[in-house]
């Protein structure tokens, strides 16, 4: 099952790269984080969805410089011209989730977060594995967009990908 689960994420990312180079793909530099401590110290609140991955905070269309510098070495690094916004993408793999950070004129903003393998849950406790019932019991009736759930607070949105039954993908990001 980790082998199958491995594939479709790894099929989900190379297609929502894919669709990133042929334009459909917009990233917001709106407000987000549910509760944000700004450089000068002073907490802000504002709808959106975050994962706390217990050394860092990421929230899709903020800043994540913070969080990566917590959250110490990564597995990996690696950077390429952006195919879909302006400036350079990052991706840093780390242990269980990968972020893709967007850096354009000196501003680095997380594009999206994904994980890789069943160590890492939500902040509701879902997890790659989880029997796509238990989607309806953690985040309610949401629509089914053909393998796909999508959970949208504010201006980002969780991405739950089911293959056979059974959530294969998870994923933070901006709304388009």
């Amino acid at each position: 099952m980790k082998i199958l689960s491995k594939f479709v994420l790894t099929l989900l990312i190379s297609i929502t790269m894919l669709a990133g180079c042929s334009g459909l793909r917009t990233a917001s530099k709106g407000p987000s984080a549910s509760t944000l401590i700004s450089s000068n110290g002073i907490e802000s609140m504002v709808e959106s969805l975050s994962y706390n991955s217990g050394k860092g905070i990421y929230t899709p269309g903020i800043d994540p410089s913070a969080a990566i510098k917590a959250e110490g070495k990564p597995l990996s690094v690696f950077t390429a011209p952006s195919c879909a916004l302006p400036g350079n993408d990052t991706t840093y793999t780390y242990s269980g989730f990968s972020l893709l950070v967007n850096e354009n004129d000196g501003t680095k903003t997380l594009v999206k977060l994904y994980f890789t393998d069943d160590s890492r849950t939500t902040e509701r406790g879902l997890f790659i594995g989880s029997p796509e019932s238990d989607i309806k019991k953690m985040y309610g009736d949401l629509d089914k967009i053909d393998h796909s759930y999508i959970f949208i607070k504010g201006s980002t949105k969780l991405i739950f990908v089911v293959t056979d039954g059974t959530v294969s993908g998870i994923e933070y990001t901006t709304v388009d």
